[in-house]
């Protein structure tokens, strides 16, 4: 089976857009920014523990911007500064791929 050459969107029932790059094992879900999904920021009380969770992530950079990298070996995720989210059962550097094909 041929690698689509572009990213497959997906619209969720409330109109929110997911974006799928790649196929099979080396799909790779982006979510776009928390703004653009209105789902806010986390607040209350487990939202500075949520924030400091997060500063323990290293930094990462690439011309899709910057952000946090968790480098499992389940899986793999990029929490990038303007909200978007990349996550697979792939290598950060796909993530990072995808994230810049956006």
């Amino acid at each position: 089976m041929a690698p689509r050459d572009e990213p497959l969107r997906l619209r969720h029932s409330q109109g929110e857009t997911r974006i799928v790059v790649g196929e099979g094992w080396t799909s790779v879900l982006v979510l776009p920014s928390a703004a653009e999904m209105h789902a806010g920021s986390p607040s209350g009380e487990g939202s500075d523990q949520w924030a400091a969770m997060l500063q323990v992530l290293p930094r990462i950079e690439g011309s899709w911007g910057t952000g946090r990298v968790l480098d499992g070996t389940l899986f793999s995720a990029i929490l990038a500064d303007d909200g978007r989210v990349a996550v697979g059962a792939v290598t950060p550097e796909l993530l990072e791929a995808a994230l810049a094909a956006q």
